[in-house]
């Protein structure tokens, strides 16, 4: 997470850098595709919490968004045809703010009305452009950072921002250089202060992982090298600003090769991004980072290595849970997890304790309807029809069924339950078991 008020989920690191790597790269999935709903394997890759209200949970899956008003208890489904990204090549940054829903991707920045049932993109000068970040400095201040090729080595880059909960917005300061890929963007808390992560777009100025500073509301761009082999195959990403310390920043640099994660690294920098300490190195994908509302413990996990916890005054991880990590996002209620199903018995869950031990909040077949829209909205027109082919394929059930007492209806709740008719995903992940583990023995 970014901030205690943003609750930023750095959900889905690996992914959006692999978007950034290979131009439409998929993560998140295995690249299955069995049946004619979707053509990746279903899961959660990121969640989000309003920034006032902890009921409010919006949950990006591999299939649309899960929304909850009630922390988790009952979920609905938007499909992302309606909101207008491609849920099969892209994995798009979605934020909260006090009024909206903001979801950027290869389209635009895509703004939802307050109910969530009618979306539209940003026009003008925003138009068609590729917003791979969003982050607030408190409920209604929001930024996002745009960043296109342009061809020939060269990128435009632009910060936008809003000062009213996302429903306008504005270009702010000027651009950084050209030859800058911007990926990732983060703010002081007060948004003085503005980080931009990614790397030199050019040969000739050796690919380098870097950031751009401002200081100034973005009216000039000052450049940081961040530790990383020279090549086109390394950029940074920026993990989390400190709450209350905007020179503490943390940032992970990863490698790729084609759409698979080489190597990752995660930094922090206690002097604004000029020095930089290694904490925790792998060579494969990390795909969860978060910082605690008082920025006193970070975690971080991914789906190989479990999750790990650690205080920030000397930076000492320890594995504290292994939970195959998708997601992270903490807040004051507790730490959110993204998690795999078939192994962890969820695929969203809340620590109390610090990672320890996780409830159950989100199963693969916790959605039990269309989010409640009028017919008239682009919610209400494009997903009903949709949502029979999901329902089928996540073996859910409709909500005035998921609803009824536990003693008259029957729910698949985790791996090795059993349930009349069950998710097909269920069985899908039976077989690939078996697959794999045919595989092995050749």
């Amino acid at each position: 997470m970014k901030d205690p008020v943003s609750g930023r989920c750095r959900s889905s690191l690996a992914a959006r850098l692999l978007a950034v790597a290979a131009a439409c790269a998929c993560w998140g999935g295995v690249g299955i595709a069995p049946a004619q709903a979707h053509g990746r394997f279903p899961n959660a890759g990121l969640v989000v919490r309003h920034p006032t209200d902890a009921n409010r949970l919006v949950v990006r899956s591999t299939y649309g968004l899960l929304h909850s008003d009630d922390g988790g208890g009952r979920w609905l489904w938007s499909c992302a045809a309606a909101i207008g990204w491609n849920s099969d090549t892209e994995d798009p940054v979605v934020q909260f703010t006090a009024e909206r829903l903001l979801v950027g991707s290869f389209k635009g920045l895509a703004i939802s009305s307050p109910d969530a049932c009618d979306w539209r993109f940003l026009g003008g000068a925003g138009e068609g452009k590729f917003f791979r970040d969003i982050v607030l400095s408190d409920p209604t201040h929001a930024f996002a950072v745009a960043s296109n090729g342009l061809g020939n080595d060269a990128f435009a880059v632009q910060v936008w921002q809003s000062s009213d909960a996302g429903n306008s917005w504005s270009t702010l300061g000027v651009a950084p250089p050209s030859d800058f890929l911007a990926v990732g963007i983060s703010t002081s808390a007060d948004g003085g202060r503005i980080y931009l992560s990614g790397r030199d777009g050019n040969s000739a100025a050796g690919y380098h992982s870097v950031l751009q500073r401002s200081d100034d509301g973005g009216q000039s761009w000052q450049r940081m090298l961040v530790p990383s082999a020279a090549n086109d195959n390394a950029v940074s990403y920026l993990a989390a600003v400190h709450p209350t310390r905007p020179d503490v920043v943390y940032v992970a640099n990863i490698e790729v090769l084609g759409i698979e994660v080489k190597k990752y690294q995660l930094m922090v920098s206690e002097d604004g991004g000029q020095s930089f300490t290694s904490l925790f190195q792998r060579e494969r994908a990390v795909a969860g980072f978060a910082l605690s509302p008082d920025g006193s413990q970070l975690a971080l996990g991914g789906p190989e290595d479990g999750l790990f916890v650690g205080a920030t005054s000397d930076h000492k991880l320890s594995q504290v849970n292994t939970l195959r990590v998708g997601c992270l996002s903490w807040h004051p209620e507790g730490l959110y997890a993204c998690a795999d199903e078939f192994k962890d018995g969820f695929a969203l869950g809340l620590s109390q304790d610090n990672g320890a031990t996780f409830e159950a909040l989100m199963h693969l077949d916790s959605p039990c309807g269309v989010l409640e829209c009028a017919a008239s909205t682009v919610v209400g027109k494009d997903c009903p029809a949709r949502w029979n082919v999901e329902k089928t394929e996540l073996g859910a059930q409709d909500c005035a069924v998921a609803e009824e007492p536990a003693s008259s209806s029957c729910r698949c709740a985790a791996v090795g339950g059993s349930c009349g008719g069950g998710g097909r995903w269920w069985l899908l992940g039976l077989g690939l078991a078996t697959l794999m583990a045919a595989f092995r023995r050749k």
